[in-house]
C-alpha cells in the first residue's frame, strides 16, 4: 500500500518500567492517531496485530504471570524482565492476567500492547494501571 507507514523504532529510555534496551528496539512507534493536527491521519483504525502465542516473549510472559500469581506480589512490571526482542513480540496480555488478584499496581509502560483482554477485570485489587506510552486500546480481544 502506498499509504502504509513504516514504524519508527526507539530504544527503551525508562529501564525501570520496561527493562534494559540492549538486544534490539524496545518497541515500535505508533502513528495511527497522530499527536497533532499536522500528524493526524485522514482515517483512524484499530491495530489488527495478532498475538503469536508460540513466540518466546509470549511464553516468558505466561511464566512471569504464573510466578507473580504464586508469590502474591502487589506490583507487577512484566516487561522489565523480558528482553527487548521478547517485549516487541507482545501485543496483548494473556487471559491468565486474571490470576493476579493480589496485584495493586500494573506497569505496562512503553510497550507494543494494542489490546487489553477483558480478564483484566478479575484483578480485583488493581488500584494503579500504567499503560502510559503503550499503544493500548481498551477493546476486547
Amino acid at each position: 500500500m502506498a499509504d502504509e507507514i513504516t514504524p519508527q523504532l526507539f530504544p527503551n529510555r525508562i529501564a525501570d518500567a520496561v527493562g534494559p534496551g540492549p538486544g534490539g528496539p524496545a518497541r515500535d512507534h505508533c502513528r495511527c492517531v497522530g499527536y497533532s493536527a499536522a500528524t493526524r491521519p485522514a482515517t483512524v483504525s484499530f491495530h489488527g496485530d495478532r498475538q503469536d502465542t508460540e513466540a518466546a516473549g509470549w511464553q516468558h510472559l505466561l511464566a512471569l504471570i504464573d510466578e507473580a500469581a504464586a508469590d502474591g506480589r502487589t506490583v507487577f512490571k512484566p516487561f522489565v524482565e523480558l528482553s527487548a526482542p521478547e517485549r516487541r513480540q507482545i501485543v496483548t496480555l494473556p487471559p491468565t492476567i486474571a490470576q493476579l488478584t493480589a496485584v495493586k499496581h500494573l506497569v505496562l509502560y512503553g510497550t507494543n500492547l494494542v489490546r487489553i483482554p477483558p480478564e483484566i477485570g478479575a484483578m480485583t485489587n488493581l488500584e494503579v494501571f500504567e499503560p502510559y506510552t503503550s499503544q493500548t486500546a481498551l477493546v476486547p480481544v
